[in-house]
């Protein structure tokens, strides 16, 4: 098994001399609960949250019978380029062999220090999944190309009536008591028990 992390273009490389005792992985879904009176705890499963990645090792000073190569930077060169590939505001590629890893990160947090009477530098390295954002740019310029006219449809809404419940609201608009979840992210209600009298909801 191999680590290796690479600069944004790829232009510089460095290998860890001493691998990890093990690297922890990170990666979870937004998941928001929810309590419904007539149920309980119900849970609304949102997107995939970023991965998170740590590793933690050392830099040594030393060609010691365990590191997997021989010809390493120096330590202090190993914390200048992460430092300066931090200071880029770019993301890095980290890639361990035999894993199914082979991504680009940010760098969340770099730390770094000796212990008394050495002088290698031990070093933990926090990296966040680097996820770009999606632009519309395209679906803008084929809008501009067609030449279409750009209609929306107009909103749906419904005033709560003394005894309505967002269930029996969802119920009746859309058939489907269960789409009362549709109805409170749509009119950023968070506890779908309390509605109010008079209240104008989106449907």
């Amino acid at each position: 098994m191999e680590f290796w992390l690479c600069s944004y273009d790829s232009t510089e490389k460095l290998r860890l001399p001493v691998i990890p005792e093990q690297f922890t992985v990170t990666q979870g879904s937004d998941v928001k609960v929810i309590n419904i009176n007539a149920v309980g705890e119900l849970s609304l499963i949102g997107k995939k949250k970023l991965r998170t990645i740590s590793l933690e090792t050392f830099f040594p000073a030393t060609a010691y019978p365990y590191c997997q190569y021989t010809d390493f930077p120096k330590p202090y060169a190993c914390v200048d380029l992460i430092t300066k590939w931090q200071d880029a505001q770019k993301p890095i590629r980290l890639i361990i062999t035999e894993t199914n890893i082979n991504t680009t990160f940010a760098i969340s947090n770099f730390t770094y220090g000796e212990k008394p009477g050495g002088h290698d530098v031990n070093f933990t390295l926090e990296l966040t999944e680097n996820r770009p954002p999606v632009t519309t740019a395209a679906n803008s310029s084929s809008s501009a190309t067609t030449n279409r006219p750009v209609t929306k449809t107009p909103d749906t809404t419904y005033t709560v009536k003394k005894g309505d419940t967002l269930s029996a609201i969802a119920k009746m608009a859309y058939g489907d008591a269960a789409k009362y979840k549709v109805i409170a992210e749509k009119n950023n209600i968070i506890n779908p028990d309390k509605i109010n009298t008079g209240q104008v909801l989106l449907l």
